[in-house]
């Protein structure tokens, strides 16, 4: 005997399923991801991709095209700068350290930024009437401006760079973790975790915090292409890393008097600065149309 079937079940996929199928409908997006991934494995095993040593000077070959180029060497496929030095190897080490510093910045700043939105969200009076304020000092003054004025006070250096960037940015955590808070305070789950007795730090931990990622996770990968082209301005204009780290925005400020002499010196490390961010924003947008709890489509 044959069974009746009266309706038929529709499967709903999970989250990560639904967010997955959003996301990778949008070929940008899809594409500044994989972009992206091949960058952070280029930055992980950079040690073992590069061909030369990013401080290995070839004296007979200096400022020798791209292999390209009808003079060029396939030795070195990037060619070489003023020194000597293969831009290829500088190009992969360089990307460790850039995306690396940026890394380290975006953590220090959402961790600090994280704290002090949570802070201002769950306790009123004069404590967030302070934080704001001082946030809203921070962000009166352009981000590059208030970084180099940061650095030239504490002095040239990486460690001073990668405070003064994570400074800049910690006011837009801020900003998103309040107004999110904000937010949730007024809805069901939140009143009746406060009538349970949850404590503030419960409350935003086990209640709050898993509700706001969304805003979160696209903040953080517009911080990051914030942060890299930032550290590579402070570079570029001798405040960040110093020579001879091969950082993108160091190659290309000792690159600069050869832009008509060896035009591939300033180009190749300006496309990976110009690359890198435009995949992180694409990747961004993606992550911000996929998060999108209004997005119902399937």
């Amino acid at each position: 005997m044959n069974e009746v079937i009266l309706y038929k079940e529709t499967p709903i996929p999970g989250r990560w399923k639904q967010f997955w199928g959003k996301f990778r409908r949008n070929k940008g997006a899809l594409s500044g991801f994989i972009f992206l991934c091949f960058m952070v494995l280029m930055a992980v095993f950079s040690p073992l991709i590069a061909p030369f040593d990013p401080a290995e000077q070839f004296t007979e070959y200096l400022r020798t095209p791209p292999a390209w180029y009808e003079n060029g060497i396939n030795h070195f496929i990037f060619g070489t700068d003023d020194l000597g030095r293969d831009l290829l190897s500088r190009v992969i080490h360089g990307s460790r350290l850039s995306l690396g510093l940026s890394a380290t910045v975006v953590i220090i700043a959402a961790s600090l930024g994280i704290l002090l939105g949570a802070i201002a969200g769950l306790l009123r009076g004069t404590l967030e009437f302070i934080i704001l304020r001082f946030m809203d000092v921070i962000l009166a003054i352009p981000s590059l401006l208030l970084a180099i004025v940061i650095v030239a006070i504490m002095g040239p250096g990486l460690p001073n760079a990668v405070y003064a960037v994570a400074i800049v940015l910690i006011p837009h955590f801020v900003r998103i973790v309040r107004a999110a808070i904000k937010e949730e305070m007024s809805k069901d789950y939140v009143i009746a975790a406060r009538l349970d007795g949850a404590s503030p730090i419960r409350l935003f931990t086990h209640s709050i915090f898993p509700n706001i990622l969304p805003p979160l996770i696209i903040q953080l990968t517009l911080a990051f292409s914030t942060a890299l082209v930032d550290i590579a301005a402070l570079g570029f204009l001798g405040l960040g890393a110093q020579p001879p780290n091969p950082e993108w925005g160091t190659i290309l400020s000792q690159s600069r008097d050869f832009i008509q002499l060896a035009p591939w010196t300033v180009t190749i490390p300006g496309l990976a600065i110009l690359l890198t961010v435009m995949s992180i924003n694409l990747m961004g947008d993606g992550l911000r149309d996929a998060l999108d709890p209004k997005d119902h489509r399937e």
